[in-house]
């Protein structure tokens, strides 16, 4: 083959790789900002398994995109960078993935599958850079022309920096939006309540009586203190009863101790992490209170957000929260998953309901129905009705 022909190519697959590696990093970094989005939103951290197959997923694609730099200016450098790529991929592929990262957290097998076949490209690219390397193909450092050199260095560095330098973001509510407001961060809070709740996040705003958000914390505190923060919840949802409607009963009161003694741990910690807010503590949690006060009753009815629950018609017809409502965490786990059921299939694909189908799932709807009844009656509600709606039903 002609010599300017077979530098050609390999200039060729030295883009391709420059490429490969920023469209990958790219990639890495926003999975990595969505994962830590979503982790806000749920309040719990991202698994360890993703994480570290994150880190491999961005720090991957650098060595790549060097090594495909190295091959377009035709350094002899090359050799090594896609010699070190190869082996890192295979020792990731066929041990590092396998054995630490996909029994905890199983990889797409159409997306493995692709990766393997992307790594025996890549090992047929690497045997060519090789026999380059070994025909003297390649040039030394200092006969690369100096004008190309810096050139194609400084655009390798502006392009990859300006993806890099999204991993010191943070994910905040409405960043997708491109508001300029969206992105300040909100000040913490002047004064906040350290108590153990279901489905909170162990902070509470004196103020306002809500939670202070994980996704508001990102601002304030250490990643590690908002996961020690969440595992005190953790902690307190595995000793805690979910079938009380109040939400504040443990299963054994000698639990309390354990609650108390991992909070009081966790308490200078998140003062001095946040020294311009006020912060007390309340071991025991407090009995949750209704906030929507309803005089006739609610009706059980697939609905939106998957709350099932509205205020009848004399009530005003209108969506009512679980949470604000005043039920048990398992009971509203169960009408979110009974009307998840109903959105997610019924409404995509009505075929599948045969008219048993619907009939035992509205038979499950009584038994939702009996229980909140009891729920009601245990915490002075017994007068409010409870109905059911089945929104297959012709008018």
């Amino acid at each position: 083959m002609d010599l300017q022909v077979s530098d050609l190519l390999l200039r060729l697959a030295g883009a391709f790789y420059v490429f490969a590696g920023y469209a990958g990093l790219r990639a890495a970094v926003m999975g990595r900002f969505l994962d830590r989005a979503l982790a806000a939103l749920s309040a719990k951290p991202v698994p360890t398994a993703e994480r570290r197959r994150q880190y491999w997923l961005t720090f991957a694609p650098l060595g790549i995109g060097l090594g495909g730099l190295a091959l377009l200016l035709l350094w002899e450098g090359a050799v090594a960078l896609f010699v070190l790529n190869a082996l890192a991929q295979a020792v990731y592929l066929g041990i590092v993935a396998p054995r630490f990262l996909d029994p905890e957290d199983p990889p797409d097998a159409q997306g493995r599958r692709s990766t393997w076949i992307a790594f025996l490209l890549y090992l047929g690219v690497t045997a060519a850079v090789v026999l380059a390397g070994q025909r003297g193909s390649l040039l030394a450092l200092e006969a690369v022309e100096p004008l190309l050199l810096v050139g194609a260095v400084l655009a390798f560095a502006f392009a990859y920096g300006l993806v890099l330098r999204q991993l010191t973001e943070r994910p905040r509510p409405g960043a997708t939006t491109g508001d300029a407001e969206d992105f300040v961060p909100r000040p913490a809070p002047g004064r906040l309540l350290l108590t153990p709740t279901w489905g909170g996040t162990g902070l509470i705003e004196t103020e306002t009586g809500y939670p202070w958000e994980t996704w508001e914390q990102a601002d304030h505190l250490p990643e590690d203190l908002t996961a020690r923060l969440i595992a005190w919840v953790d902690l307190f949802q595995s000793l805690a009863d979910p079938h009380d409607p109040q939400r504040f009963t443990l299963l054994a009161p000698e639990s309390q101790a354990r609650i108390t003694l991992a909070g009081e741990t966790l308490l200078p910690d998140l003062r001095a992490a946040l020294p311009d807010s006020t912060i007390d503590f309340e071991p025991v949690a407090r009995p949750l209170t209704t906030a929507v006060p309803l005089a006739i009753g609610v009706v059980l009815t697939p609905g939106a957000h998957n709350w099932s629950l509205r205020s009848l018609p004399e009530d005003g017809d209108e969506l009512v929260s679980p949470q604000e409502f005043g039920l048990s965490w398992q009971l509203q786990l169960d009408l979110e998953a009974w009307g998840s059921e109903y959105n997610t299939d019924y409404e995509l694909d009505p075929q599948p309901w045969t008219e048993n189908r619907l009939a035992t799932y509205f038979r499950h709807a009584e038994d939702l129905a009996a229980r909140l009844r009891r729920e009601l009656a245990a915490t002075g509600r017994g007068h409010l009705r409870v109905e059911i709606t089945d929104p297959t039903a012709p008018p």
